[in-house]
């Protein structure tokens, strides 16, 4: 088995073939080692944006996880650091990380969404996830309305529980800090909280029902709003 070792922080750590998930920080980026496919920069490290397997290119051949190479042109002569994505499933911190996902449809069963950011690491866009009725809270599950919990365009703090048959995280709010962080009313206000179920709009005092996550406000002003501006959706 060929596995590529990168020197970095005075340590010498084998990549090739190690298992991440979208998040995952692989090594740090320098003049020496830069992100390639499937990967991508943040604050001078290299994050995987797949949930896949390592591989490193290097002068001018790539090392995988299966052994073989495969002759590439790499004329600077750095190493490449790249995941490549597969259908297998593996234990990754994914399951069970904390994410920020954004609804974008509620059917009676399912909040559909996508992933915007996981452990407080920005991810690239496409990443899609799920909210079932059954996991928006830890009691009187077979009551929930979906519509009463989310709407599309809220931004939601959620908790990973697994990798779902169709390629979707199922996600769960059945936690007090889990729930919807950031909503708009009918006239595009930011709703404030007033409960564990409902929001209200700060111009007309219209309430609406929501699945409310119990977060901080600074962490809302902080951190959802760090996120937004990082996925450009405000």
């Amino acid at each position: 088995l060929y596995s590529c070792q990168i020197e970095f922080m005075d340590t010498s750590i084998q990549l090739a073939g190690l298992a991440v998930a979208p998040g995952d920080r692989i090594c740090r980026a320098d003049d020496a080692i830069i992100a390639g496919q499937g990967t991508h920069e943040y604050q001078n490290w290299i994050h995987s944006s797949l949930l896949g397997r390592v591989q490193m290119e290097r002068d001018g051949a790539a090392a995988s996880a299966d052994g073989e190479q495969h002759e590439t042109e790499t004329a600077s002569g750095k190493a490449i650091v790249r995941v490549e994505s597969h259908n297998r499933t593996f234990p990754s911190s994914m399951i069970d990380a904390i994410v920020v996902a954004q609804v974008v449809r509620v059917t009676n069963r399912v909040a559909h969404c996508t992933l915007l950011a996981c452990n407080r690491v920005k991810l690239h866009p496409g990443f899609k996830a799920q909210i079932r009725r059954e996991d928006v809270r830890a009691t009187e599950r077979d009551r929930v309305e979906l519509a009463d919990c989310f709407r599309a365009g809220d931004i939601v703090q959620a908790r990973v529980l697994t990798l779902g048959q169709n390629g979707a995280y199922l996600l769960t709010t059945a936690q007090n800090e889990l729930g919807v962080v950031v909503a708009s009313g009918q006239h595009g206000s930011k709703l404030v909280p007033v409960s564990w179920n409902e929001m209200r709009c700060p111009i007309t005092g219209q309430v609406y029902k929501r699945k409310v996550a119990n977060v901080p406000e600074e962490f809302v002003k902080v951190f959802i709003e760090y996120v937004l501006k990082q996925a450009e959706l405000i």
